[in-house]
């Protein structure tokens, strides 16, 4: 009996492993055998069929080999593409990028072709001509979110954010009833510090959209500026679409937020998190519960419940740092402080907060230290070298 519980518990691992083991491969949404058949010529499709087999076991060059046996055939734009994708996972990028080149030519009306592309570029070549325009025509084609934040990602990835709010403008001006044109037209402008733009932006698209997510956005913006009534009647509008949804009670919590009342604030996010239990609602609760109602516990609570999601969180870190601080708990606030560096070791802050932790304690040699290197990362911030110097 013994003996067979033995076997059965090892066949058991057993199968337990090879699931684990089989995980599903990434295929590009619009190169997949069952979207393409019907476009593609009948004599072709037993080689797409077998292409996407190799694929999905992640067998990139055999996969490759099917596709070029196609185009032996004849151009196929999905042979192109799937020899670009091919050749982009096995690192050929020089091939990859022809490829993608190949498809383009060929066919420049699939959208999730234009996506696949724009991706490729802003990874392998940082082209900001081709990404911008790839985006541009996947936006003019479906007018999706997802093209829209390719042109942001890479402008900010470029440091081309002029040139991606330019685009973003040309897209409002093309399409001038697409709210979610205005709304990420007007969170870049907002991100730039062009409040008044931002805020103009943001009024013009209250009048567009019923989408919760992007009335949210138009509060946070409008409510941030001081423009209260504009983002309460963004938040009764909302109430009418989605009275008793996450994205309501997120509006009205930030907004009640900005406006100084913040236990009406914190009534407003709980019942944010019993629709969504989001991590960055845990961590707002968590700072409006320590620096706005002295309820160290409570945030306490919030910050540990975030980190049980997430235990890569540097915002729930520095916040028990500081409430550690509060307490005179300098050697937990130093331990929160020191992990909040790990996570985030090009953030200045950290170093500037750590280096101030230290200060106070009085261990001023191991404060320079980290107060210098966030003088080194940020060298244009004057109370950085106003503490180094102190110390």
């Amino acid at each position: 009996m013994m003996r067979l519980l033995k076997i059965f518990t090892f066949l058991l691992c057993l199968l337990v492993s090879i699931s684990f083991a089989k995980e599903d491969v990434f295929i590009p949404k619009g190169l997949n055998y069952k979207e393409i058949k019907r476009v593609i010529p009948r004599e072709m499709r037993s080689s797409f069929k077998r292409a996407e087999s190799y694929l999905k076991k992640n067998d990139m060059l055999k996969a490759d080999q099917y596709y070029m046996s196609i185009l032996t055939k004849g151009e196929n734009f999905y042979a192109f593409w799937g020899r670009a994708w091919c050749q982009w996972q096995v690192g050929n990028l020089i091939n990859a990028k022809k490829q993608f080149a190949n498809a383009y030519s060929s066919c420049d009306s699939i959208y999730p072709f234009l996506l696949n592309y724009a991706e490729f570029v802003l990874e392998t070549q940082e082209d900001w001509n081709l990404v911008s325009e790839t985006a541009y025509r996947a936006y003019e084609i479906s007018q999706s979110d997802d093209a829209l934040m390719i042109l942001i990602k890479s402008g900010k990835q470029l440091n081309l954010k002029d040139e991606a709010l330019e685009q973003l403008k040309l897209i409002t001006e093309k399409f001038p009833n697409n709210s979610n044109a205005w709304i990420f037209y007007a969170s870049l402008l907002r991100e730039m510090e062009r409040n008044e733009e931002a805020v103009s932006a943001a009024k013009h698209a209250v009048s567009l959209t019923d989408d919760p997510f992007q009335l949210r956005l138009v509060v946070f913006i409008l409510a941030n500026n001081g423009y209260f009534v504009d983002a309460a009647n963004a938040c009764q509008k909302l109430s009418l679409i989605a009275k008793r949804s996450a994205n309501s009670y997120e509006a009205w919590g930030f907004l009640e937020y900005k406006q100084g009342h913040y236990e009406n604030a914190v009534i407003n996010y709980e019942k944010a998190l019993n629709r969504d239990y989001k991590i960055q609602t845990l961590i707002m609760l968590a700072r409006l519960n320590h620096f706005y109602l002295n309820k160290p516990k409570v945030a306490t609570y919030y910050c540990k419940a975030a980190l049980q999601a997430n235990r890569n969180l540097p915002d729930a870190c520095y916040l028990l740092a500081e409430i550690s601080r509060s307490k005179g708990d300098l050697k937990s606030a130093l331990k929160y402080s020191k992990i909040q560096i790990e996570l985030v070791p090009d953030r200045s802050q950290s170093y500037y907060y750590h280096g101030k932790l230290l200060y106070e304690k009085k261990e001023y040699e191991n404060a320079v230290i980290y107060l210098e290197k966030a003088v080194e990362l940020n060298p244009g911030m004057r109370r950085y070298r106003l503490v180094l110097a102190k110390a």
